[in-house]
């Protein structure tokens, strides 16, 4: 993602410390016939909150004046703050005409992408679902230098899993997301049902994906035993 700041001041601060758009997308398919492939769930998830810059780089006209940061674990500093003052005082002559071209790159590391696919399979499994998973990762695209600019600031931006942290129910969500055919994003900030059966059974039962194995009665709590029919399968 590019954008053009000509003598941006204070602002371009703000426009280093905003994450670009990055988003999961979790799509589940099978083959109806040798020509036809349905698409049954179709789910996005927003990781912008997740993200954060890992290295960057401050390219002008000169070699001296070339700036790089990377990320440490001894250092509390972020990049927006570490490079804060030294913008403030490259651009505080606003009369010199700098214009400046802010790129924002983004990298996933291909064991943290795989890591992330076979837990999105993992959940497709829970819940019988036989058709095949595809995860892509959504960024914005890199567009060609902008002439006539003097310098370049570039932030390579990275993010985690969103089933990570763990307390997040993200885990329940896609499954119950998956059984309901959704498409669309989805938020572990969606109102929760405060009664009733759970997404997951009420959708498990609407599609016809679930058998009931054997029903108990113990001390007055009943005991429900499901199978899950597989559904979503290649013919």
């Amino acid at each position: 993602m590019i954008s053009t700041i000509h003598n941006p001041g204070a602002s371009l601060i703000a426009q280093l410390a905003s994450p670009p758009n990055i988003s999961l997308q979790i799509l589940g398919t099978h083959a109806a016939s040798e020509q036809t492939q349905v698409v049954d769930v179709d789910l996005w998830i927003d990781c912008s909150k997740q993200a954060k810059i890992k290295s960057g780089e401050f390219l002008t006209g000169n070699e001296d004046d070339h700036l790089s940061w990377e990320q440490s674990d001894d250092s509390n500093d972020s990049f927006s703050t570490t490079s804060s003052g030294w913008l403030q005082d490259w651009l505080g002559d606003s009369s010199n005409g700098t214009s400046w071209t802010i790129r924002k790159l983004v990298s996933l590391h291909d064991d943290d992408s795989a890591a992330i696919k076979a837990h999105a399979e993992s959940l497709a499994r829970n819940v019988a679902y036989g058709g095949s998973i595809i995860v892509e990762i959504h960024t914005p695209p890199l567009e060609a230098d902008v002439a006539g600019n003097t310098a370049e600031i570039r932030a390579k931006w990275t993010f985690g899993s969103p089933f990570i942290p763990v307390e997040q129910p993200w885990d329940q969500l896609v499954m119950n997301a998956m059984v309901d055919r959704r498409r669309g994003f989805i938020s572990v900030d969606e109102p929760r049902l405060s009664h009733g059966r759970s997404p997951l059974r009420r959708a498990m039962k609407s599609n016809n994906t679930s058998t009931v194995v054997s029903q108990v009665q113990n001390e007055g709590i009943g005991h429900t035993v499901l199978r899950y029919s597989q559904w979503g399968s290649d013919i």
